[in-house]
């Protein structure tokens, strides 16, 4: 049940690739193909953090990761009066990325994660568990995580992509003698081992092997953009998003794993390539 003047924020946290981006799309995606339980929401916003700009109102943040209401002549007057008026309980704000935000880089953004603004919203935050997360967590009304695939879920998924049961229980067999079947609960990363094994190449020997892989599939990355400037930008930011969390889960596993050996590789692509 909604309560009017009452903002309620719910967070959704998990390490880097395994869904959270995804699952905020997925809800807002289900709103506009009428889902019931998310038919009490007029409207749903998508705010990516780390296309937010310092000095930006919030409407005008709106606007423009929703090039659909500037097409139709919405201004940042009529968002505001949205969402701040007696429509605001009718509205679901999905807020992604808070690991990719400095607190203080938009004062809108900041009162928002504070509870000071959008009285009467529902608000989804994502974030990856880091430690700016404690400092608003008494803001939080509900919290989960997303933990990413089970064993059966990734037979099911290896048994759509491959189209074989037989090749999917090869490939969990593989990867289990591998000692990575259990990083295949990273949805990024069973997509990219099952696009490896459908062309018939070896899967990683280890973790440390899929990482090295990551970074250079990364890297290989960085050279198409060069060669290939005249990709559509829809489909570049689409590939720039899905590289862009590549680095970072090569990152985070470095870190974790604490291979010096990569270490260098890793910063190069993290710190030049997608600054």
């Amino acid at each position: 049940m909604l309560i009017n003047n009452l903002m309620i924020i719910d967070f959704l946290s998990g390490i880097g690739g395994i869904g959270k981006s995804t699952a905020l799309k997925y809800l807002a995606l289900s709103w506009q193909r009428g889902r019931p339980e998310l038919q009490r929401f007029g409207l749903v916003f998508h705010i990516a953090l780390k296309d937010v700009n310092k000095g930006t109102s919030l409407p005008r943040i709106i606007l423009d990761q929703h090039q659909g209401l500037a097409a139709n002549n919405i201004s940042e007057y009529e968002i505001s009066v949205l969402l701040n008026g007696k429509y605001a309980c009718k509205l679901l704000v999905l807020i992604d990325g808070f690991d990719e935000y400095r607190t203080g880089t938009n004062d809108q953004i900041d009162l928002v994660l504070n509870r000071s603004t959008l009285w009467g919203c529902w608000v989804v935050l994502t974030s990856r568990p880091f430690d700016q997360v404690y400092l608003i967590k008494h803001h939080f009304d509900a919290e989960a995580s997303i933990i990413g695939f089970s064993d059966e879920n990734i037979n099911a998924y290896a048994s759509k992509f491959l189209e074989s049961e037989k090749h999917a229980k090869n490939f969990v067999e593989t990867a289990q003698k591998n000692e990575i079947l259990d990083i295949l609960g990273i949805p990024i990363i069973l997509q990219m081992m099952c696009v490896l094994f459908q062309s018939g190449l070896a899967l990683p020997q280890s973790k440390t092997q899929t990482t090295r892989a990551i970074v250079d599939w990364s890297i290989k990355y960085s050279a198409y953009r060069k060669k290939h400037p005249r990709t559509s930008k829809s489909t570049q930011r689409e590939l720039d998003n899905i590289f862009y969390k590549l680095g970072k889960l090569a990152w985070e596993s470095l870190q974790s794993d604490i291979q010096q050996l990569l270490l260098q590789k890793v910063y190069f692509y993290h710190n030049i390539l997608v600054p």
